[in-house]
């Protein structure tokens, strides 16, 4: 009877913040483990049997970018106004109703287009990861790195159950079987999880971290009580807009989406230009994910001791090793350096979400993510398109290859010097005019 009774009290107990944190992991599990990893195997079977081209492919996988950079300051404004849980139910639903629609109505490039961009990727896009990444930065502070670690680390998970499964089910049955069989596992799998998302540990009474009041932080160290304090500061969308700080971040991540735009839409035909057949490149594409997978828990367990910008600098030098390994490899053996070094760097995502809270607060961190992410949109939807291009004209990814290994190279500095922001000084009321003085007595 009394284990019983303790087990009954157990949930009760336990910080609120990591049902929310389990959750929003097996939101990312599923939702991009499906979608970001599993829907690029449609890339070649859609470009075959639509008669498209590369450039055409490229344009309908990447227009999302645009369409994200225009909805992500509206999505993130309806996120800290409303809470994260109304805009997934509207995403989960949207991208369901994307997938069956591609399996069901799409004959060619404009109902493709119309469906992918419009429908499912806006879903995605508007509904899966903004949201959750929002609470998990409202829920933690001090753990905030790890606790990203562990959201992305459900990504990365999906990304190496999913891909692998999502090739099988394209090429065994067909895209179209495929797409409506992932709108119904989405449906099943995400809608409950929804429920569990709430908007932050106020709203329960609670604080960040399962923290009580009044609690002395010095027993967790120096960097914790850092990480504390400096977090307390919560900038407004304009002041976080008029900190050198924030731009200087942007271009960084500008500066490497024209690494990431590319190889994240053209990574399979890339391994397949290599030499690598279909089934095989999409193993090493889920691959990748594997290869992130602990490294998200281990960058973001760094990012709770050091400066997460320094962090995520030391990941993005993987990154260009990887990207000079695919450049100029001459074997296909190669590309597993290149798997191994892409799925490094790809573990650090957790620390970019993590930056933008230790610099910025809590307070419009959904909305900010949103202004970035429309900023460089233009980057998302270009590489892409340009990487398809080359391709159609030379029958070779070199072209693409070296101009986004240059930005990434570019980028690594800027992430590593970033200085902390500070929240602009008001400047001071204007003085009241005086009066003459008054005739002593």
């Amino acid at each position: 009877m009394q284990l019983a009774s303790r087990l009954r009290q157990w949930p009760r107990k336990v910080f609120h913040g990591w049902w929310i944190l389990a959750a929003a992991t097996g939101f990312n599990f599923f939702g991009h483990g499906l979608h970001t990893n599993g829907f690029p195997n449609y890339f070649l079977p859609l470009t075959k049997d639509l008669g498209l081209s590369r450039v055409r492919t490229s344009i309908v996988f990447s227009a999302t970018r645009l369409e994200s950079g225009v909805e992500g300051p509206f999505v993130g404004w309806a996120i800290d106004k409303f809470g994260p849980r109304p805009v997934m139910l509207a995403g989960v639903a949207l991208a369901v109703g994307g997938y069956i629609l591609i399996g069901t109505v799409v004959h060619g490039f404009w109902s493709l287009l119309v469906v992918y961009v419009f429908v499912l990727s806006l879903g995605v896009s508007a509904g899966f990861f903004p949201p959750i990444s929002a609470a998990i930065n409202q829920w933690f502070v001090r753990r905030r790195g790890a606790a990203n670690g562990t959201l992305v680390g459900g990504f990365r998970l999906g990304g190496v159950v999913f891909a692998p499964l999502t090739a099988f089910m394209v090429i065994h049955f067909g895209w179209h079987t495929a797409a409506i069989a992932t709108g119904a596992i989405m449906l099943v799998a995400l809608l409950p999880l929804c429920f569990v998302i709430r908007p932050s540990p106020e709203s329960m009474g609670l604080l960040p971290d399962g923290d009580q009041p009044g609690r002395d932080l010095s027993a967790h160290g120096a960097a914790a009580v850092s990480r504390s304090v400096r977090t307390t500061v919560d900038f407004s969308v304009d002041q976080a807009l008029r900190t050198p700080t924030f731009w200087l971040y942007t271009l960084a991540n500008g500066l490497k989406m024209l690494a990431s735009g590319s190889i994240m839409v053209h990574m399979i035909p890339m391994l397949v230009w290599k030499g690598i057949d279909q089934q095989a490149a999409a193993t090493m594409f889920g691959l990748t994910s594997l290869v992130a997978l602990p490294f998200s828990l281990l960058w973001g367990s760094f990012a709770d001791r050091w400066p997460a910008h320094r962090v995520y600098a030391v990941s993005v030098a993987f990154s260009a090793v990887g990207l000079a390994v695919i450049t100029w490899s001459t074997a296909p053996w190669h590309l597993y350096f290149f798997v191994l070094c892409w799925g490094i760097a790809e573990g650090a995502v957790p620390v970019m979400i993590t930056i933008t809270g230790d610099f910025f607060g809590r307070k419009s961190f959904a909305t900010l993510r949103g202004v970035q992410s429309s900023i460089f949109a233009l980057l998302g939807f270009a590489t892409p398109v340009v990487a398809g291009l080359v391709y159609d004209r030379t029958n070779s990814y070199l072209g693409a290859l070296v101009p986004a290994l240059l930005g990434t190279v570019a980028s690594l500095p800027i992430y590593f010097f970033l200085p902390r922001p500070r929240l602009p000084v008001a400047a001071p009321s204007p003085t009241p005019p005086q009066g003459p003085p008054e005739p002593s007595q």
